[in-house]
Parts: C-alpha cells; structure tokens; sequence
C-alpha cells in the first residue's frame, strides 16, 4: 500500500513537472516570438542611431572646416583690405598733387568697399561656422551667468550617488564670476567695424 502511494505521489509529480516543462516551453515559444518581432525593431534602431551618430559628426566636421577655410580667408582678407585702404590713401595723395583726376579716388574706395565688404562676411563666417561646430557638439543657447546648468535637485541626487569631486561644484559658486552680457537696450544695435 505504501509502495502505491509513492508511486502514486511520484506519477503526481511527474504529471506536475510534464505540465511545468510544457508551461516553460509554451513561455519560450512565446518569448521567442516576441525577440522575433523585436529584433527587426532593435535592428532599426540601431541603424538609425549609427546614421544620427554618422550625421552629428559630419555636421561637426563640416563646421570645423568651414571655421577653418573662414579664418584663413579672413586673414587673407584682412592683408586686402589693408592693401586697399592703403590705394585709397595714395590715389588721395595723387589727387591733391593733381597728378590724377578724382575719379581713380572714387574707384579706389569703391575697391576698399568692395575688400571690406568681403572681409566682414568672412568674418560673419567664422562666427557662423563656430556655432554650428557648437550646435552639433549639442551646445545650447541660454546664458548661464552663474547659474548652474542643471536644477539644484539633480545636482544634490548626482552628489549622493557619485563622488564627483571637483567635476560638480560645491554649494558656493565664487564671487568672481563674469557678469551676464548685456542685451536688449543695454547692447549697442551696430558695432563699429575695427580694420
């Protein structure tokens, strides 16, 4: 009788295992499944993350060569405009020692013009082409002027979690910090050009 009951109870378990096994393979078949259909998802996601990565440095690079091709065409152009405004000067001098008429002076500003002209949108250029090395490497456009970048409750979160040490600063930040830059009216409209 005893030799029954464990036989009966071991049929038991064994039903009860069979039954498991199949519920853990009905389990694997629908987890295989589901990877199934994630893994033409997560292929796409990659894909797409390799192609915003290899786009975010080709709007870094192009930045960087047109910051570099615009300050070497400044320089350039700063020696042209030099050379102008010198021209300027000497038709000048030829014109009041009357050894030429007034319209070589005219013809000469109209070159400076020209030359300046040039050198300011070179210039425009390197500002440009600066920001937009700046916009790709995911700089922002807001004016910190002493205030942290990030909210006070996440930095104290950030303090707990990791020993930063110096990379976060301290609850101070020191008294010599730049002032914010004027805007609005405090800002003058147009600035001088310096040749």
């Amino acid at each position: 009788m005893e030799r029954e009951s464990v036989e009966g109870k071991a049929a038991a378990q064994g039903d009860l295992h069979h039954l498991a096994r199949v519920k853990v393979d009905e389990g694997d078949a629908q987890r295989s499944s589901q990877i199934a259909v994630a893994q033409p998802v997560e292929d796409e996601l990659v894909e797409l993350g390799a192609d915003l990565v290899g786009e975010a440095a080709r709007e870094v690079e192009d930045g960087l060569a047109g910051f570099q091709g615009s300050r070497a065409s400044a320089n350039f152009l700063a020696d042209s405009v030099a050379s102008a405004q010198r021209s300027v000067d000497l038709s000048l001098i030829q014109y009041r020692e009357g050894a030429t008429d007034y319209q070589r002076v005219l013809d000469s500003q109209q070159s400076l013009l020209a030359q300046q002209d040039q050198y300011t949108s070179a210039k425009g250029g390197i500002v440009q082409n600066l920001v937009s090395v700046y916009r790709a490497l995911g700089g922002g456009w807001q004016i910190r002027a002493g205030q942290e970048f990030l909210p006070e409750e996440r930095l104290q979160r950030m303090r707990e979690r990791t020993d930063w040490g110096e990379l976060l600063p301290g609850e101070q930040l020191p008294d010599e910090l730049p002032e914010a830059p004027p805007t609005g009216n405090a800002q003058p409209l147009l600035n001088p050009p310096v040749w």
